[in-house]
C-alpha cells in the first residue's frame, strides 16, 4: 500500500439474504477497511448489493462470474435453499483494471492473501513494474518455451508456457542463464532462478555458482526436476533415474532428492476410455500421480498445503514422473524453516533401479514397501551455504545468506508441460503416437493448476513478506 502512486478503487459485488453470504459480507468489508485504514487515504472501497437485475449485468460486464450460492437448511437436510449470484472484487488504479471473478462464501481464511496479491499485481502492471526470473538454459532441459502443452498437428500454433506466461502476467519477465559450466557468476539483479529437468549433469562449479547467488541473500531458487528421465518423443515412455547432480546442491539444503520412480497407486491420472468392442474401461497411470487438498483425510495424511504461496487454495495438482523426497533436518540451521507442501497418498511404492517403464499398460502391481512419499518441499530463512565447510575455490566466500533466502522443489520431471504430448508428438525424424496424443488432451485440463502454480511460485520467489505471512498463517491453520 505504501508503495501506491496514485489511488486505488475497489468495487466490492456482494450478495446478502442468506446467514452465510451476510457473514462474508462482514468480514469482507471488515478487511477493506483495514486496507483503506492502513493505505493512508490510498485506497477506497464500496460495497456493492447485487440485488437487481441492472446490477447483476453490470457485475457480469465487468467480468464477474455468476456462482451457485446454495445455504443448507440445518433443521431439515433434505430441504436446501438454493441461489445463484456474484460474488468478486473489481480494482482500478493507474487506469489499469483487475478482477478477482469469483470469492467462496465459505474461503474467509483466503481473502487477505487474494486482496494482497492482487493489489501487487495491478500496481505492477499500471507502475511498469518488472521483476526478474532467470531460468537455467544449457543443460538440454524442457523449456518453457515448449510446445508439447497439447497433440500437435494441423495448422494452428500450438501453445506454450512461456506464451501464457507472457500474455497473461506481463511484469514478470523470464531470462535464459547460462550457467557456462561455472566461468561466470550469476546476474546478482535477478530475484529467483528456476530449474527445469535436465538431460544434462550439472557440474559442481554450476552448482556453486547457484549457491553463490543464494547466498546473496533475498533471492530464490525453485527446481521442478525429478530423477526420472523420459526423452521428449519417447512413445515406449522408458525412464532414465539420475539426479543430473542436483543431489549434490539440495542436500545442502536439507531436501534430499532420491533417485526413484514414484507410483501412487491410491490417486493416479485415470481417463474413461472405450475398448475395440465398444465397451468402457479405465486407463490409468500410477506413475502420473493426482495429489488432492482433501479435507476428509486424517491431519497425519494430508497431501497438499493449500495455504502455501504456489498451491494457495489449488484442489488437485498433477505430478507427472515425481521423485520421493526427504528432509535433512541437520542440514540446516535450526532457525531455517524446512517443511514438506505436497505428498502421495499411503499406497505409493518406488522403483529404485532403471530403466523404469512407464509404458501405458492394463494392469499395474505394487512393489512393496507402499508408504505416503513427499513430492514437494521448501527451505526458507537465512540459508546455510549447501558447501559450507568445504574449501571456496574461486566461487562464492559466505557460509550463509545475511538474509533470507529459499528452496522450493516440485519433484516432477514433467510438471511444466502434458507428459503424454511430450511422449507423443513427434521428436526429430520420428512419428507421432495417436494413442499417447489422444490421452493429451483429457490431460490438458489439468494445465489450468500447472500454470497457476508456476504463477504463484513466481510470486512466492519474490519473497514479499507480507504475502508470506499471510501464507504461513493459512499453512498454520491447516495443519
Amino acid at each position: 500500500m505504501r508503495s501506491l502512486k496514485s489511488p486505488l478503487e475497489v468495487d466490492a459485488y456482494v450478495m446478502r439474504g442468506l446467514p452465510r453470504l451476510d457473514h462474508f459480507t462482514s468480514e469482507l468489508r471488515d478487511l477493506l477497511a483495514a486496507y483503506e485504514q492502513q493505505g493512508a487515504g490510498k485506497l477506497k472501497f464500496r460495497l456493492i448489493d447485487v440485488n437487481s437485475q441492472a446490477l447483476r449485468d453490470q457485475a457480469k460486464l465487468e467480468g464477474l462470474r455468476e456462482l451457485p450460492l446454495g445455504d443448507p437448511d440445518e433443521t431439515d437436510a433434505t430441504r436446501i435453499r438454493t441461489s445463484r449470484g456474484y460474488l468478486g472484487l473489481v480494482f482500478r488504479y493507474g487506469g489499469e483494471k483487475a478482477v478477482i471473478p469469483t470469492l467462496h462464501p465459505d474461503a474467509i481464511d483466503g481473502l487477505e492473501f487474494w486482496v494482497s496479491n492482487k493489489i501487487r499485481e495491478i500496481r505492477d502492471k499500471a507502475d511498469g513494474i518488472k521483476h526478474r526470473i532467470g531460468i537455467v538454459s544449457g543443460k538440454n532441459e524442457l523449456k518453457l518455451s515448449d510446445t508439447n502443452l497439447v497433440a500437435q498437428g494441423g495448422s494452428t500454433a500450438a501453445p506454450s508456457i512461456k506464451g501464457i506466461i507472457e500474455q497473461a502476467f506481463p511484469y514478470y519477465r523470464i531470462e535464459e542463464v547460462d550457467l557456462a559450466r561455472g566461468a561466470t557468476a550469476i546476474d546478482p539483479l535477478l530475484s529467483g532462478l528456476i530449474i527445469t529437468q535436465p538431460q544434462d549433469d550439472y557440474v559442481e562449479p554450476e552448482l556453486r555458482r547457484i549457491d553463490e547467488f543464494l547466498m546473496r541473500g533475498e533471492k530464490s531458487l525453485v527446481v521442478f526436476a525429478s530423477a526420472v528421465n523420459v526423452k521428449p518423443g519417447d512413445s515406449k515412455l522408458q525412464a532414465h533415474l539420475s539426479t543430473r547432480g542436483l543431489d549434490a546442491l539440495l542436500d545442502g539444503y536439507g531436501i534430499h532428492l532420491n533417485k526413484d520412480a514414484v507410483f501412487d497407486h491410491g490417486a493416479q491420472f485415470r481417463v474413461q476410455v472405450r475398448t475395440p468392442k465398444g465397451e468402457p474401461q479405465w486407463l490409468r497411470h500410477p506413475g502420473v500421480v493426482w495429489v488432492t487438498n482433501d479435507p476428509a483425510v486424517s491431519a497425519e495424511q494430508w497431501r497438499l498445503d493449500s495455504g502455501f504461496i504456489p498451491f494457495f487454495q489449488m484442489d488437485e495438482v498433477m505430478f507427472p514422473f515425481a521423485s520421493s523426497l526427504e528432509l535433512m533436518r541437520d542440514k540446516q540451521p535450526p532457525d531455517v524453516a524446512l517443511a514438506e507442501v505436497a505428498r502421495s497418498t499411503p499406497a505409493t511404492s518406488v522403483e529404485t533401479s532403471g530403466p523404469v517403464d512407464m509404458s501405458l499398460r492394463d494392469q499395474w502391481t505394487h512393489k512393496p514397501p507402499v508408504a505416503q512419499r513427499a513430492l514437494a518441499a521448501y527451505a526458507m530463512g537465512k540459508l546455510r551455504s549447501a558447501f559450507a565447510g568445504k574449501p571456496h575455490g574461486s566461487v562464492g566466500t559466505l557460509e550463509r545468506a545475511p538474509r533470507t533466502s529459499r528452496v522450493l522443489v516440485i519433484s516432477s520431471s514433467q510438471f511444466l508441460t502434458n507428459p503424454f504430448a511430450y511422449a507423443g508428438n513427434a521428436a526429430g525424424r520420428g512419428a507421432a503416437d495417436p494413442q499417447l496424443q489422444s490421452l493429451a488432451q483429457p490431460y490438458a485440463k489439468n494445465l489450468t493448476s500447472t500454470i497457476l502454480v508456476l504463477k504463484n511460485s513466481l510470486d512466492w520467489m519474490l519473497g514479499d513478506e507480507d504475502l508470506v505471512a499471510v501464507s504461513a498463517k493459512l499453512s498454520g491453520r491447516k495443519r
